[in-house]
């Protein structure tokens, strides 16, 4: 009886020590955490103030489109995606945006990053009231030209044809459109 009391005492401070090792290790982990740079990265995307592309995309009903349609006016190219859950809860916004954008002189060009048919069911599926693009991937290089880092994520390009905003569909996008 003697001998498992030992022995259970010896395994109790192995499994002390053990853990005590582990916490050890956990808080030099987490200690390195605080050394490293947290600040957000922002997306690998065109540079503000840079030249914007030309782009050439074709609504549904077939009609082109190029930036060249849009002489001295402003331009939200918006890039989505059906399959993307934040694209879906921003529709009911973007098409009140897509109204005040009109009103106050921007085209306002919301881009699916799918192909023709999946935007079209989409556009039917979500009862979409302002133009829709197709961007199938492969034959439209527009998200490799403009460097979309994933969706929902926007340019704005100012009446001169240069990115004077980017980044995702978040506050600073609201301010922007705030002002629309």
């Amino acid at each position: 009886m003697e001998n498992i009391l030992v022995i259970s005492n010896i395994l109790l401070w192995v499994v002390v020590v053990f853990l005590a090792l582990l916490s050890l290790a956990l808080v030099r982990k987490v200690n390195s955490f605080t050394t490293m740079d947290m600040t957000p990265q922002q997306p690998d995307m065109l540079e503000v103030g840079s030249e914007a592309p030309t782009f050439s995309v074709r609504q549904l009903d077939g009609t082109e489109v190029t930036n060249q349609d849009y002489p001295n006016k402003e331009i939200a190219m918006i890039f989505i995606s059906s399959n993307c859950g934040p694209c879906r809860e921003k529709i009911p916004q973007l098409q009140e945006l897509y109204l005040k954008a009109e009103k106050a002189g921007i085209a306002m060009l919301v881009l699916n990053m799918e192909d023709v048919e999946r935007t079209r069911s989409f556009a039917e599926e979500i009862q979409l009231e302002m133009p829709l693009f197709a961007l199938p991937t492969g034959s439209n290089l527009i998200n490799q030209t403009f460097k979309v880092p994933g969706t929902p994520s926007y340019y704005i390009i100012d009446r001169k044809g240069n990115i004077s905003s980017a980044g995702f569909l978040d506050n600073k996008w609201n301010e922007i459109t705030a002002k629309w």
